[in-house]
């Protein structure tokens, strides 16, 4: 936060405002808007998240990575998202792909309803 060297434990509150993730510090009871990075409610509403700087952050990073260097990191997962996946891996690769001839009809279909909205 500006002004302070004190790092955040910030967590997803599973709330969006104009389509942006808004996280909470459970310590302080603030809501972050994760676009601005300004509290937008709580006791540190008004104030901003301070910008990290190159050597404290890493961008795309892939997970096997990032949790050996920060091993105490937890993985937030939605469960439905994951049986999904499971369905599709037991099903195999050839169920990801759309049969050319299937996707060419699927194609003028809508080019039909965009020509009979017209």
């Amino acid at each position: 936060m500006e002004g302070s060297d004190e790092p955040l434990e910030l967590r997803v509150s599973g709330a969006v405002l104009h389509g942006n993730l808004i996280m909470f510090d459970k310590e302080s009871n603030t809501r972050w808007l994760q676009e601005t990075g300004n509290a937008i409610d709580g006791q540190q509403k008004g104030k901003s998240l301070k910008e990290l700087d190159d050597k404290s952050w890493e961008a795309n990073i892939r997970w096997d990575v990032w949790v050996k260097k920060h091993p105490e990191s937890e993985l937030l997962f939605c469960s439905h998202c994951e049986q999904e996946n499971k369905k599709q891996l037991a099903k195999g690769p050839e169920s990801d792909t759309t049969d050319a001839s299937e996707q060419e009809s699927q194609e003028e279909a809508v080019e039909s309803e965009d020509s009979a909205s017209e």
